[in-house]
């Protein structure tokens, strides 16, 4: 009986590692680049790469641009994922050490709602880019948008920090 125990201690040490660890990984994604924005020109390229001010920069200065809604929608939604996972791993520290339902299921939503969040997040902010990726035939000119790696860092270190939090809230 005590190694049986013993074993399910382990396991859900583990499964709290993983998922404050997971956590860490997406803010780490924060300071990433986020948006790469490749102009094409009579043959000649160029790209720039935008951290996550440049990109909020950019969306406030693109405020009457037709294709911007993915983007702002995405912007609130990485504020909202970012916020509901700090409470969500506070929650799971706090749940390591105090045992009660209401705390479990606390946890729990928070987990799920940070999933539906950073989902949400990472489709808007793909479709922001496809919307306003574009050329003009007549000249030549193309500007392309594309997700870099902080956008695919916090999405899914989000994503699967709140699974393995929601793992460790439901393991006996």
């Amino acid at each position: 009986m005590a190694k049986k125990k013993n074993k399910s201690k382990f396991i859900s040490l583990v499964l709290l590692m993983i998922s404050v660890m997971l956590a860490a990984v997406s803010f780490v994604g924060l300071v990433c680049n986020f948006i790469s924005q490749k102009s094409t020109l009579i043959g000649y390229n160029k790209t720039i790469e935008w951290n996550l001010s440049r990109w909020f920069e950019q969306i406030n200065d693109m405020e009457n641009v037709d294709g911007i809604k993915n983007w702002q929608i995405a912007r609130v939604l990485l504020i909202a994922t970012a916020v509901l996972l700090a409470i969500m791993i506070v929650l799971l520290l706090i749940r390591a050490v105090v045992k009660h339902k209401v705390l479990q299921w606390t946890t729990l939503g928070f987990g799920i709602a940070v999933v539906a969040c950073a989902v949400v997040f990472i489709i808007t902010t793909i479709s922001g880019c496809g919307t306003l990726s574009g050329g003009i035939d007549a000249i030549s000119t193309s500007v392309e948008y594309i997700a870099n790696v902080g956008v695919y860092l916090f999405s899914i270190g989000a994503i699967l920090s709140a699974i393995f939090t929601e793992a460790f809230v439901l393991h006996k």
